[in-house]
């Protein structure tokens, strides 16, 4: 072989020993939460609560905030949803003269390339 065919040889060798990695291997999830009450409707923004090395321990992790939220509030919610990557519980509790106060916690688990404050709406 003359030094070229060995260069190629090498670099041929290099490429395709080198490891691949699935994608889910190297994005970690993160669980981002966005807190509505009646004062902040269509203003609450979205925070990161963690993050977690894959989608199955990021809903664990929401799980584990939803029972949390569940014991410090003390009432039964109106609603509760767990999908495959979000959920969302809600209240609506009777305050003052029988006003009714909404209390709305939403939970998304993203890869971390995905920023949901920089997500445009679609109109859904």
């Amino acid at each position: 072989m003359r030094p070229t065919h060995i260069t190629r040889a090498v670099f041929v060798l290099f490429v395709f020993a080198a490891p691949v990695y699935p994608a889910s291997a190297i994005t970690a999830w993160v669980l981002w939460q966005k807190f509505t009450v009646n004062e902040n409707i269509g203003k609450a923004e979205w925070t990161v609560v963690t993050s977690t090395d894959s989608k199955d321990d990021c809903m664990a992790r929401v799980k584990m905030e939803l029972i949390a939220i569940k014991k410090t509030v003390g009432e039964v919610p109106k609603n509760e949803n767990i999908l495959d990557t979000d959920a969302s519980i809600v209240w609506y509790i009777s305050g003052d003269a029988g006003k009714m106060h909404l209390l709305k916690y939403d939970y998304l688990c993203l890869p971390d390339t995905v920023d949901p404050r920089r997500m445009k709406a679609t109109g859904k």
